[in-house]
């Protein structure tokens, strides 16, 4: 593999710094997501030890999952330089991998004074890799940004001479704050060396996506009872947009017209969708005679669990591996699955085995913290040991070495899981061929076998979801040699108005700094719509559509009532006199002259799905080419599901 662009001129610093030819203490490597970056650091430790100025290294990471995937990639260069993890009591090593968490938590100072003392005395320099760095900005108040303060103070103590190298793929914060350790001109971030997502494509280190777009007309109905209608998504105003990304992942299709075993029927909006990109998963897969994979993002805990179970369920011969989070339990740990809702009220378990969600409170129950009730409940939910995971397992552990499964016992179940999504295939075959999750594997997983990304997530922040594509469109070195040359690589979406944006900003490596203005110039597709801001659900729905917003009106009226009930008495009880506060004013429609006092639910919106959009990213016209528009209706929906 040849060095890229990014990769030749670290080479350079790291030599001129090396040489004394460059004094400064900082280097800032913006690379594009997928590019290639975490090379840098091998290559940059390299040049140093040209000069044996190698005297160690601390790599910081924002998650374990990345800590382990940088620990194990380093370790398997051939060389002195080895990684250990930041731990009690601190081994010796050469260098250290580590979260930034572990610098802000009760024993960091510990951490700090252990490593400043391992690493005093030796000859040269210790590079810091502050990885993903725009996850600290230059506020020192801040809770990461203070644990790095704090490691470079414990090595300034012992007068240990440190660089720093700064990496990220997206060097922009969502909140607009200023980075760590970043130079701003004209209000733009200044790099050192910067390798852009148009330069990555020209030099065939990511690929140009695919973007497979689902759409349909949208009713905004408010609490009044007033309607709004749009024929596309990607109509309706920001006002509305996070109703209509709620509507899509839980869509609206009656139970009268299926027969299928799914009692929260609305999901299957959002289903069709991953139904839709599996399908053209394993198509892809079986005309490359090659093990891809595919990620699948989900928007909470809930519905990545009910997405696990459906696929298990309807594709029983894919390995499907969930993982969560604790922060992404948290929510809901300690509350009873009852309030939540899922896809699917049966989950399935890695043995195909059916479970009630209702049993599942009996082990919710038991847990006395959030990760504890994690490991519990995918441990419940993966059913180790497993009919189908299990074989496969043990064969990953025996091609690793002695410190790999030394190193693998320690992660956790979800770690694990993506760690298994990661290893190379065992005769022919994935040891996890799709792996569902939430927010674990939208930043630095490097899985180049996944050329598929179904996007069920909720957010619409730029980075976030540059940094989640970018998951799919890394080359494939290996499915180069099968001579597949011309790779590609597809991201399924629902096509509102804010993905539409982001997607247009991403690929053509605009400023990708997220913003609600509705005015921002951007080039979609060549579509002759019109304003349709005053049509009613007549003229967007078919009659079949019109027959299930019927339903969905019935539903949200009892829904409504039952809210407005139990509003009432929970402010009688608190006596609380001023019902204006648990109103949505920006929901509230102009001219409406319902009773101030009234206590009333927030406008739902009712979403189906007409049509699917396939779009072509053109580097030389910079415009999305429509490949495919293809009409949906609800029998061809019912039909592939």
């Amino acid at each position: 593999m040849k060095d890229r662009a990014h990769q030749k001129l670290v080479k350079k610093r790291f030599s001129e710094i090396a040489n004394e030819k460059i004094s400064d203490k900082l280097t800032n490597v913006d690379v594009c997501p997928g590019g290639g970056k975490s090379r840098n650091v091998q290559l940059a430790i390299d040049e140093l030890d040209k000069e044996r100025l190698a005297a160690g290294l601390i790599w910081l990471v924002p998650r374990a999952s990345l800590g382990h995937q940088a620990r194990r990639d380093f370790n398997k260069n051939s060389g002195p330089f080895h990684l250990e993890n930041i731990i009690t009591p601190l081994k010796d090593s050469w260098g250290y991998v580590s979260t930034y968490q572990k610098f802000i938590s009760k024993k960091s100072a510990m951490y700090c004074h252990q490593i400043a003392s391992k690493m005093s005395n030796r000859p040269g320099m210790i590079l810091i890799v502050l990885d993903e760095l725009h996850h600290c900005s230059s506020d020192k108040r801040q809770a990461w940004t203070n644990g790095v303060e704090q490691l470079k103070q414990a090595l300034v103590k012992k007068n240990i001479s440190f660089h720093i190298m700064s990496m990220t793929g997206t060097l922009f914060r969502g909140d607009g704050q200023p980075i760590l350790h970043i130079d701003y001109k004209n209000g733009k971030a200044v790099s050192h060396i910067r390798y852009s997502l148009i330069s990555g494509r020209a030099e065939g280190a990511v690929l140009p996506p695919e973007l497979i777009y689902m759409d349909g007309p949208v009713v905004i109905r408010q609490p009044s009872g007033k309607e709004k209608a749009y024929s596309s998504m990607i109509n309706v105003p920001h006002t509305h947009s996070m109703k209509v990304r709620k509507a899509f992942l839980s869509g609206q299709i009656s139970p009268k017209i299926i027969d299928f075993k799914i009692e929260d029927s609305r999901q299957f909006t959002a289903l069709y969708l991953l139904n839709y990109g599996i399908k053209h998963f394993l198509k892809k897969r079986k005309t490359w005679n090659y093990p891809l994979q595919t990620i699948i993002v989900a928007s909470s805990a809930a519905t990545a669990m009910g997405y696990t179970s459906w696929l298990r369920r309807n594709f029983p011969d894919l390995r499907i591996g969930l993982s969560l989070s604790n922060d992404e339990a948290s929510k809901w740990a300690h509350k009873g699955f009852k309030s939540v809702k899922f896809p699917e009220m049966v989950l399935v378990d890695f043995n195909g085995k059916e479970h009630d969600v209702n049993e599942t409170i009996i082990i919710n129950q038991s847990c006395e913290s959030k990760s504890t009730f994690l490991d519990d409940f995918q441990l419940y939910l993966n059913g180790m040991p497993s009919s189908n995971y299990k074989d496969i397992e043990e064969k990953m552990k025996k091609k690793f070495s002695v410190k790999e499964n030394e190193d693998y016992k320690i992660l956790s179940r979800g770690e694990k899981v993506i760690s298994a999504f990661q290893s190379e295939p065992i005769n022919g075959e994935n040891v996890i061929d799709i792996l569902v999750t939430v927010g674990k594997a939208y930043e630095g997983l490097d899985a180049p076998r996944c050329k598929h990304l179904i996007c069920l997530t909720r957010q619409r922040s730029v980075p976030w979801l540059a940094q989640c594509f970018a998951r799919a469109w890394r080359r494939d070195y290996e499915l180069e040699k099968k001579g597949i040359i011309n790779q590609r690589c597809w991201i399924f979406a629902p096509r509102d108005k804010e993905m539409v944006d982001a997607v247009d900003r991403i690929v053509w490596d605009q400023d990708l700094i997220s913003t609600n203005d509705n005015s921002t110039n951007q080039t979609i597709f060549s579509e002759d719509e019109v304003d349709d801001s005053e049509l009613t659900p007549k003229d967007v729905l078919t009659q079949d559509q019109q027959n299930n917003y019927d339903e969905f009106k019935k539903r949200y009226e009892e829904a409504r009532k039952a809210e407005i009930e139990l509003l009432k008495k929970i402010n009688e009880h608190e006596k609380i006199s001023q019902s204006e506060k648990i109103e949505d004013e920006n929901d509230k429609p102009s001219g409406d002259e319902s009773d101030e006092g009234e206590i009333r639910p927030k406008a739902k919106a009712f979403s189906v799905i007409d049509r699917v959009i396939h779009a072509y990213v053109d580097d030389q016209s910079k415009k999305l080419l429509i490949i495919k528009d293809l009409s949906i209706t609800p029998e061809k929906i019912i039909e592939k599901l």
